[in-house]
């Protein structure tokens, strides 16, 4: 179901590149399967997504 959940994530950051929870959940399941680096990359995406204003 990972795979799947996956899919859903990825298509998800298609549509809205900046979704956070997309972004977070992704680079969990990407850490779980020991994507270290792919998981770095979207925290670091996420972190470029928030504003000055919204931390």
């Amino acid at each position: 179901r990972s795979s799947e959940a996956q899919d859903y994530y990825r298509k998800t950051l298609y549509l809205e590149p900046t979704h956070a929870e997309a972004l977070a959940h992704l680079s969990a399941l990407l850490a779980a399967r020991g994507d270290m680096a792919g998981a770095r990359r979207l925290q670091q995406r996420a972190g470029r997504g928030v504003s000055r204003d919204e931390r």
